[in-house]
């Protein structure tokens, strides 16, 4: 078996073990439009979404302080506490990260988070209700609190009521984010672009995205390309494509690896009599590896950060997705 069959078989192996994945979470997959009901995109758009449980220093925006009810401001003490000391705060995000939104939904509108695809803003709610432990969402507030999110920080832009009309599509919201941290908004912007004078409205703004259109940003006299990396034609997160393209990219690199004679794996691989047609991804209680079952022996896909390897491990298995496997394997009767 050639570099480029090996390739196609692991692509294929991919594919099944992210349906896996996407039972395991149980998220909504209608697979209504047929060009966008791969598998591997919708566990993209989850996996993107899901915010990796990590300590993170906590950034306000300089809309701070502001006047919203106490119970509200009480809960974003305890959502800043909760980035600070490296808990889940996924519970506190729109149930659309696994029910609501499917990228291969019908209506246009539903396929993503349009706010996060594309302006890289998270939203979250500011609960302080009890929760229930029988269920993994918070309970919904009236009051969101909206972020921007990187591995070790956070930026609280902005916090909003519920009430509000279109505001998921509100520039303010990027030109709060603009005017606090200039210097992350500057990685882009569109050096050398004449901006448009156009101000586009809320409703503007939201007609642009349910339609696949992708607009440049205006603040302040300069044009921004949008920093969620904007919306598909298909009305789809365009980061999820970009992510998408380089797995399959990468797993080319990873067949090539196998198959030559330099590679220290394929001397590993060799070692134990195995045979190219033998190799497959498999999913396993350590995260994704590459495995034989003829040789019953499998191999964790670690090498240096960058490479293609860790790349796939990593936008398939995450550290989190790892735990949540082993939590379920020692505790087979619970449902996550």
């Amino acid at each position: 078996m050639n570099n480029k069959e090996l390739s196609e078989k692991l692509i294929s192996q991919l594919q099944e073990i992210s349906v896996a994945l996407i039972k395991f979470y149980g998220l909504q997959h209608e697979k209504f439009v047929s060009n966008l009901s791969d598998p591997l995109l919708r566990w993209l758009d989850f996996r993107l979404r899901y915010v990796d449980p990590e300590r993170r220093h906590v950034f306000m925006s300089n809309v701070f302080p502001k006047r919203f009810p106490k119970d509200a401001r009480r809960a974003l003490v305890k959502f800043a506490l909760l980035n600070l000391t490296g808990c889940d705060i996924n519970p506190y995000q729109g149930t659309g990260l696994t029910k609501n939104n499917d990228i291969s939904s019908k209506k246009r509108r539903s396929r993503s988070d349009f706010l996060w695809a594309d302006w890289g803003i998270h939203h979250f709610h500011l609960s302080t209700k009890v929760q229930n432990d029988k269920k993994y969402y918070a309970p919904r507030s009236d009051w969101l609190v909206f972020c921007a999110i990187y591995k070790n920080a956070i930026f609280i832009i902005d916090v909003r009521s519920h009430k509000e009309a279109n505001f998921f599509s509100d520039i303010q919201l990027l030109k709060s984010f603009e005017s606090s941290w200039p210097h992350l908004m500057s990685d882009y912007e569109l050096k050398g672009i004449i901006p448009s004078d156009i101000n586009l409205s809320k409703e503007d703004i939201s007609k642009s995205r349910k339609g696949g259109l992708v607009m440049p940003i205006t603040i302040n006299g300069k044009a921004y390309t949008p920093p969620g990396m904007g919306i598909t034609t298909a009305s789809t997160p365009g980061i999820v494509t970009d992510i998408e393209t380089k797995i399959l990219r990468c797993i080319y690199l990873i067949a090539e690896a196998i198959c030559s004679d330099d590679n220290p794996l394929k001397k590993e691989i060799e070692k134990h009599k195995i045979q190219n047609e033998d190799i497959e991804f498999s999913l396993s209680p350590k995260g994704l590896i590459i495995y034989s079952g003829k040789a019953n022996c499998g191999w964790l896909l670690k090498d240096h950060p960058e490479s293609a390897y860790s790349f796939v491990r990593e936008m398939m298995t995450p550290g989190w997705v790892v735990s949540h496997l082993q939590y379920r394997i020692e505790n087979p009767l619970l449902a996550y």
